[in-house]
C-alpha cells in the first residue's frame, strides 16, 4: 500500500497470496504487469539519484556504491517486467 500505483505493486505489492512464517508471496496479472513495465521505462539514473539522496542518512547508513548497486537492482528488474510484459504473463514474487 507504500506508495503510487502501478510502482506500489513492483515487488511486494498485488494480490497477496500467502504472509506468513517468514514468507510473502504477491502476484501480479499480467494488465498489472504491463503497467509496472511501463512506469518504469520512465526512470532515469538523475532522477533514482535525487531520490536516493532524499533519503534521511541519519536512519539510513547509505553509499553511492549501495545507490549504483540498486540502480543495477532496478533495471534488472525493468529488464524482467519488459519480458513479463511482452509475454503477457502474470509475476508471482517470494521473499523470505
Amino acid at each position: 500500500t507504500n506508495g503510487r500505483p502501478p510502482l506500489n505493486l513492483a515487488v511486494l505489492g498485488g494480490t497477496q497470496l500467502h504472509d506468513g512464517d517468514g514468507v510473502l508471496v504477491s502476484a501480479k496479472d499480467s494488465d498489472e504487469v504491463l503497467a509496472i513495465a511501463r512506469s518504469l521505462k520512465g526512470w532515469a539514473y538523475g532522477d533514482f539519484h535525487a531520490g536516493y539522496r532524499r533519503i534521511d542518512s541519519q536512519e539510513y547508513d547509505l553509499s553511492e556504491s549501495d545507490c549504483e548497486e540498486l540502480w543495477d537492482a532496478l533495471v534488472s528488474m525493468r529488464n524482467f517486467y519488459d519480458h513479463a510484459a511482452a509475454s503477457e504473463s502474470a509475476v508471482v514474487f517470494v521473499a523470505y
